[in-house]
């Protein structure tokens, strides 16, 4: 597996946050699942995950990182987040809540790309490293994967990119 990975300078990495598709196509999906979780077994414990539990990429991170033993922290971007999610969706997003260990809500009244930008600053600021599922594309919009992706790279924050070769969304 070819994973891009640029390592945190000086020290144990402990908190790592998420980026990445809401949509990831089928045949992706099992190398973002092992990308993810090889990147995650790279790190000592105690670890630590930061994401906005959207659907897809951060979805997928979330299972992976509890299932290494990992505590989740829960960045809200705005009130009224739920309404951005399907029936499924919404269920699983509530179920990772209440796994959360510390839930953190932004100062937004609904959703918005201004909120969801403000969401990725969030986990930026928060991480030592950064976990990127993005095909290499530009965002579709303020807050999109890419613009998170730079964001981290503006700030010197590792980016971990995950995507597989050859596969387009």
């Amino acid at each position: 597996m070819a994973i891009m990975l640029a390592e945190a300078e000086g020290g144990q990495v402990t908190t790592v946050g998420i980026t990445g598709h809401r949509g990831i196509p089928d045949e992706a999906m099992p190398y973002v699942r092992v990308g993810i979780s090889e990147v995650l077994s790279s790190i000592e414990p105690p670890l630590f995950g930061v994401s906005c539990l959207a659907a897809g990429a951060d979805q997928v991170f979330a299972d992976s990182l509890l299932a290494a033993g990992g505590e989740l922290i829960a960045i809200i971007p705005c009130a009224h987040y739920e309404s951005t999610f399907d029936p499924v969706g919404i269920e699983r997003y509530r179920n990772y809540l209440d796994d959360a260990c510390e839930k953190i809500l932004l100062d937004f009244d609904a959703p918005s790309e201004a909120a969801f930008m403000a969401g990725g600053e969030e986990v930026v600021s928060r991480c030592d490293r950064l976990v990127a599922v993005w095909d290499g594309r530009p965002s579709q919009g303020l807050g999109g994967t890419a613009d998170v992706v730079a964001l981290a790279h503006s700030r010197g924050v590792p980016v971990s990119v995950v995507w597989p070769p050859g596969v387009t969304r």
